[in-house]
C-alpha cells in the first residue's frame, strides 16, 4: 500500500510541470535552490587545470554494449540501461559509478560562453549500491553535414530493440581528459542538488535529418511547450566554481570549442 501511495505521489508530481516557461514557474528547490542546473560555462568563471599525469583528474570508461529500446517519456527521449561504468579520479579521490540511463534535450540546456547547441545528451550515473552520489555526463551536438553513427543507433532504437554501445559516442576512448566539472542539480523537478556534472569539451556533429527526430517532438512542435523545446533556462552560478580539465583526448578535432572560447575572451 505504501509503495502504491509513493508511486501515485511521484506520478502526479511528474505531470505537474512543463517547459512552457523554461522552468521559471517551477517551485520548491527548483525555485529556491542555490546550486541549480543548467548553467552557462563562461570562460571568465572557469578555472583551467592542466592534466599532467594519466593517473589523476580523469574519467575512466568501461563500455557495456547490450540491446535496448528508446521511449519518449518524462518530456524527453530516454534509453534505460547500464551502458557505461565510470571511474572518477579527481584530485586523488576515486569514485566508481554505473550509468542508469541517458536522455536528450533540444536545444541544449547548458551553454558555452552564451552559445546554445542544437542537442545535449545527458548520461545519468550513480555509485551503486546506495544511490547516494549522482553524476551526469553531458555531450553537446551541433548541426553538421554527416550522420552521427551513435545517434543513428539511438534513433533506430525507438520502438524496437537495438544494440547500444556508448563507445560509438566516445570514439572508443578509455578515458576522458578534457571536460568541464561543477556541482549542480537535476535539470527537471524536483531539481535535487546532489549532482556532479561533467561536460565533455569535444563537440559532436549531427545531421539535419537526425536532429529533426528530436526537434519534431519538442522545439518544432507547437503542441509541446509552445514549440520552445525541452530545455530549462540557464540558472545563476552564484558562488560555485567551474573547472576545465585539459588533457589530450580530443585529437585536435575540437576547433569549434576553441573558437567559442577565443571570441569569449575577446569580449
Amino acid at each position: 500500500m505504501l509503495k502504491l501511495f509513493l508511486f501515485t505521489v511521484i506520478s502526479t508530481f511528474s505531470l505537474a510541470w512543463d517547459y512552457k516557461n523554461g522552468g521559471s514557474d517551477w517551485t520548491d528547490t527548483c525555485l529556491y535552490g542555490t546550486s541549480q542546473s543548467p548553467i552557462d560555462l563562461k570562460a571568465q568563471s572557469t578555472t583551467a587545470i592542466n592534466i599532467t599525469s594519466s593517473s589523476i583528474s580523469q574519467l575512466k570508461l568501461v563500455y557495456k554494449s547490450h540491446p535496448e529500446s528508446g521511449t519518449f517519456k518524462d518530456q524527453t527521449y530516454t534509453i534505460d540501461g547500464n551502458f557505461l561504468n565510470l571511474t572518477e579520479i579527481l584530485e586523488s579521490v576515486t569514485i566508481f559509478m554505473r550509468s542508469q540511463s541517458f536522455s536528450f534535450h533540444a536545444p541544449s540546456e547548458h551553454t558555452l560562453n552564451g552559445y546554445q547547441f542544437d542537442l545535449e545528451l545527458q548520461i545519468l550515473s550513480t555509485n551503486t549500491p546506495g544511490y547516494i552520489y549522482n553524476q551526469q555526463t553531458a555531450v553537446f551536438f551541433r548541426l553538421g553535414e554527416d550522420d552521427n553513427s551513435f545517434i543513428d543507433k539511438v534513433i533506430r532504437a525507438y520502438g524496437k530493440t537495438t544494440e547500444i554501445d556508448l563507445s560509438d559516442l566516445f570514439g572508443g576512448r578509455s578515458s576522458l581528459n578534457h571536460f568541464y566539472s561543477y556541482k549542480g542539480s537535476v535539470t527537471s523537478p524536483p531539481c535535487t542538488e546532489d549532482v556532479t556534472w561533467y561536460i565533455w569539451a569535444e563537440i559532436q556533429e549531427i545531421s539535419l535529418s537526425q536532429l529533426s527526430f528530436f526537434t519534431d517532438q519538442w522545439a518544432g512542435n507547437q503542441n509541446f511547450a509552445g514549440g520552445r523545446g525541452n530545455n530549462r533556462k540557464i540558472q545563476n552560478l552564484n558562488k560555485r566554481t567551474i573547472t576545465l580539465y585539459e588533457g589530450a583526448d580530443d585529437s585536435g578535432k575540437n576547433l569549434f570549442y576553441f573558437s567559442v572560447l577565443f571570441f569569449a575572451l575577446l569580449y
